[in-house]
């Protein structure tokens, strides 16, 4: 969905594949302070992705960049799913 510039317009953002990138893109939406949904084809991909996304927080943490607070509050507001289940938990949230 492309937004009309207004962050009140997203509920939930949702991100298809937990690789580098999407790891990386689901971090910066967490961190902007959306709830975020993220997918994978395969279970232990997803895994990777979630692990590499909470140890790049946990390093965040370590250098001063994020208090543990913040980290706590930034991986609270992701969740994992399988493909399956992520267009309910993000258009169930999606007016137009």
């Amino acid at each position: 969905m492309i937004s009309s510039g207004r962050s009140s317009d997203i509920a939930t953002v949702g991100v298809v594949g937990c690789g580098l990138m999407g790891s990386g893109i689901a971090q910066v939406c967490a961190s902007a302070g959306f709830p975020t949904v993220v997918c994978e084809l395969d279970e232990d991909a997803l895994g990777e992705g979630m692990t590499r996304l909470e140890k790049t927080v946990r390093g965040a943490v370590d250098r001063g960049k994020l208090t543990e607070d913040d980290s706590e509050r930034l991986l609270d507001s992701l969740t994992a799913r399988p493909p399956w289940r992520i267009s309910r938990a993000v258009t169930s949230s999606w007016r137009p």
